[in-house]
Formats: C-alpha cells, sequence, structure tokens
C-alpha cells in the first residue's frame, strides 16, 4: 500500500470512538468522523468520493440502523472499502451479526496496539488488493 491509510468513523456520539480515533492514531492512520446515521450516508459519500477511504469504522447502533445503505456505498464505489463495526464491549453475537450483514470485521473496547493493528491492516490490504486487481482487469 502507498501512502496512509484512510478510513471513515460513523458515531452517534464521539465518546464512542474517542479511545478508537486515539488508537488508529497511533497506527499512522487518518480519519474523517461523521457524527449521527441520519446525515451520515450523505456525507459518507462525499467522503468517500473526495478521500477514498480504505476503511468505514461505524458504531454498532448505526450499523444496525444503516449497514444496508453502507453496504450499498461500498458496492457502488470505483473499487470498495471494507467496513469494520465498532461493538461496545466483546459479544459473539454482535459480532456474528455485522459480519453476517457483511461488516469485513467486529472490533470492542479494550484496544490492544497489535490486535487493532492487525484488524486495521487485514481489513486496510484486502480492500487495497481488490482495488489492485479491480485496476488490472480493467487495464491489462
Amino acid at each position: 500500500m502507498d501512502g496512509p491509510i484512510l478510513a471513515v468513523l460513523i458515531h452517534e456520539s464521539p465518546a464512542n470512538f474517542r479511545a478508537l480515533a486515539g488508537a488508529l492514531r497511533d497506527l499512522s492512520v487518518e480519519t474523517y468522523a461523521v457524527e449521527g446515521h441520519h446525515t451520515a450516508i450523505s456525507l459518507v459519500a462525499r467522503l468517500i468520493d473526495r478521500h477514498d477511504p480504505l476503511l468505514v469504522f461505524v458504531d454498532a447502533s448505526t450499523w444496525r440502523e444503516s449497514h444496508a445503505e453502507i453496504i450499498n456505498l461500498a458496492k457502488a464505489g470505483h473499487y470498495g472499502f471494507n467496513v469494520i463495526v465498532l461493538g461496545s464491549m466483546p459479544d459473539l453475537e454482535a459480532q456474528a451479526s455485522a459480519l453476517a450483514q457483511g461488516a469485513y470485521q467486529y472490533v470492542a473496547p479494550p484496544f490492544s496496539h497489535e490486535t487493532l493493528a492487525k484488524a486495521v491492516h487485514a481489513a486496510a490490504s484486502d480492500a487495497w488488493d481488490r482495488r489492485q486487481a479491480l485496476a488490472h482487469a480493467s487495464h491489462p
């Protein structure tokens, strides 16, 4: 991957993302935040067009209400992005549900540097590899 990893954070409350935003800064992930699921889809669409992020982090409550719209944005983009759902605590049922609805990963605090780094780099690498494959297929 060339350059920093770009991510959009969609949340209902800044408090939900404070710990994550700090941990992502430590991983050199550049973030853009959008608050509120009612306006998030149009704002996310503009941010995606402008910055073409590899990752979109969504809090679990917003994901439950907006997962179809977010997945449609990922599919509609030039090369897509991966979605990581942020829970308030580890929850296997919520994780299984998020993955079944199209999320790439589910994470919850506390965030260990190593665990979050693995999740972020795996999701970003997957999105990057898809982009490269699609670019190569369209320009052989």
